[in-house]
């Protein structure tokens, strides 16, 4: 599962900035939308980390 939300985000990014892949920015922007898919996906997942474990709540 890791991988497919590698590539899909990977592909996500890539398109989403498409317009500026010969820029010296494009790179920064890619790793900045990723960044931001992996944060968001955190978010959403967060509740599930803490289900039956009360002693590994924060």
């Amino acid at each position: 599962m890791l991988q497919q939300w590698q590539d899909t985000t990977r592909a996500i990014c890539a398109h989403a900035y498409a317009p500026y892949k010969e820029g010296t920015i494009y790179p920064q922007l890619v790793v900045g939308c990723d960044d931001h898919l992996n944060r968001a996906l955190l978010k959403e997942l967060h509740p599930l980390n803490n289900q039956g474990y009360e002693e590994r709540a924060p």
